[in-house]
């Protein structure tokens, strides 16, 4: 799978890059729909930045939850598994 392209989230040291002020790209996956649970995922992470007092250190990872989620999925995909007609 070597044309799914996604931003680096640590250094070459294994430190945490800061996600904030750059631009980020998740990989993309092959299945149908599967990067719908990776979406829900970053959008519940921005969710509990915002709502858990715990992480709001981390800025470095989150401007206190307010980062924007975009994912798309094609016809193909509402055809299958969960979105199938029963």
């Amino acid at each position: 799978m070597n044309s799914h392209f996604a931003t680096a989230f640590v250094d070459m040291d294994g430190a945490t890059l800061d996600l904030v002020n750059r631009k980020n790209l998740t990989a993309g996956l092959a299945p149908t729909a599967a990067q719908m649970p990776k979406a829900l995922g970053l959008a519940s992470a921005s969710k509990a930045f915002r709502e858990i007092a715990q992480l709001q250190p981390f800025t470095e990872l989150s401007s206190n939850g307010n980062e924007v989620c975009f994912c798309t999925i094609g016809d193909a995909s509402t055809s299958e598994g969960h979105f199938g007609r029963r």
